[in-house]
């Protein structure tokens, strides 16, 4: 915390009691028993003008930085001293709401896990670190949307992976995975839908197949087979070219 230090006449850090300028110990005497103790730190009342300006200085250079938490604590110190100072109350409110602000929108990305897309949450939390960068929510819920991200895009690289070689029923769990994690995104229905509709067609050429085994007619089997074969190879083909088999990236 930054504090006025009688002994070397400047605003400086404290800490463990010292200051980081001239390294003397400092003492409070909030009963104003001792004004002659050089290592006094004054009330209020006290401290002159030039620490008001020193404070509200720093504050400046804070908010230019988007440091709000520091800025709003100086803040808070300059108005213990000098309670009327109308800039340092205006920043004050300022920063206060912004707090406000940024911390209804991680309210929102909170409860928006699992209900929204994960585009959608992302771009609300780039406008809750707009506002408020050092935000005490912004932490523990951007740990959480990266976590659901990863393991979204875990699911969709597994998917396509079983998919690529032809495990359909394994590709569409991780596609319905990845679909409850990252809601709304019509890709993924769309994928799902694919892999829907070649299980279905692959089970009913397999019936095909078993069919014409029964009737014992072989060679309409082996024709079926085939075509199975050839077919299942094409969309393994086609699902590695465009859904970017092996990548890391989704």
């Amino acid at each position: 915390m930054l504090k006025y230090c009688v002994h070397c006449k400047s605003v400086a850090e404290v800490t463990e009691g010292k200051c980081c300028n001239c390294g003397q110990q400092l003492t409070s005497d909030n009963n104003n028993n001792n004004k002659n103790n050089k290592y006094y730190l004054p009330e209020p009342c006290d401290v002159p003008t030039e620490l008001v300006k020193q404070l509200w200085e720093q504050t400046c250079r804070f908010m230019a930085e988007r440091n709000l938490n520091a800025a709003g604590e100086l803040c808070g110190q300059i108005l213990d001293i000098c309670p009327d100072h109308s800039d340092a109350k205006i920043i004050q409110e300022q920063i206060q709401t912004k707090f406000r602000l940024a911390g209804q929108f991680y309210e929102t990305i909170k409860n928006g896990i699992g209900n929204q897309s994960i585009d959608q949450l992302i771009s609300l939390l780039k406008e809750a670190i707009g506002i408020y960068p050092e935000h005490v929510d912004g932490h523990l819920v951007q740990v959480r949307l990266m976590s659901v991200t990863t393991e979204y895009k875990n699911a969709m690289q597994e998917g396509i992976k079983a998919a690529g070689v032809g495990h359909w029923q394994k590709a569409l769990g991780h596609f319905e995975r990845a679909g409850q994690l990252n809601p709304g995104f019509t890709a993924i229905t769309e994928l799902i839908n694919f892999v829907n509709k070649v299980r279905q067609e692959v089970e009913t050429a397999r019936s095909n197949i078993d069919a014409a085994l029964a009737q014992g007619n072989k060679r309409k089997a082996m024709s079926f087979a085939q075509g199975v074969d050839q077919f299942v190879e094409k969309v393994k083909n086609m699902v590695q070219r465009s859904w970017n088999f092996g990548s890391n990236e989704i």
